[in-house]
């Protein structure tokens, strides 16, 4: 489980840190908050690996003929994509009712409430997970 996990934070983190510095240095940002906006960015990639695990781990796809079904058509693909979309949205607004308050506030939110939720998706993957992979029934 850690292996894709830990492939999807790899692949997503460099280009998705770069792209969030080069818009904070263009729109003027000051630099704690662009680090703030580093580390939400960083827990919500961590948060798409782990949601992403969950929904392969309990909506499986056996009956596939082809890569392409498994990969493509599957609801875990489904779910995982529109499920963390769903939750960038709604800590989206979140973060806009934060802001009214302080916008350093906004990103300490969304950074530690999506590594709560990482954490515990860690726990579980660590410790119940490998025993319901096991009784997975093709």
């Amino acid at each position: 489980f850690m292996a894709k996990i830990s492939s999807h934070i790899i692949i997503c983190t460099p280009l998705t840190v770069i792209s969030v510095v080069i818009l904070c240095i263009a729109f003027g940002v000051p630099v704690v908050p662009s680090l703030l906006c580093v580390l939400a960015t960083l827990s919500m990639i961590a948060f798409g690996g782990y949601f992403g695990m969950l929904m392969g781990l309990k909506f499986p796809k056996f009956d596939w003929q082809n890569e392409n079904v498994a990969v493509k058509q599957g609801f875990a693909v489904f779910g995982a994509m529109f499920g963390s979309m769903l939750w960038a949205f709604i800590l989206l607004a979140s973060s806009v009712l934060l802001c009214i308050v302080s916008p350093y506030l906004s990103l300490c939110a969304v950074t530690v409430l999506n590594s709560v939720i990482c954490v515990l998706l860690n726990v579980y993957f660590k410790n119940g997970a490998e025993r319901e992979f096991m009784l997975l029934k093709q």
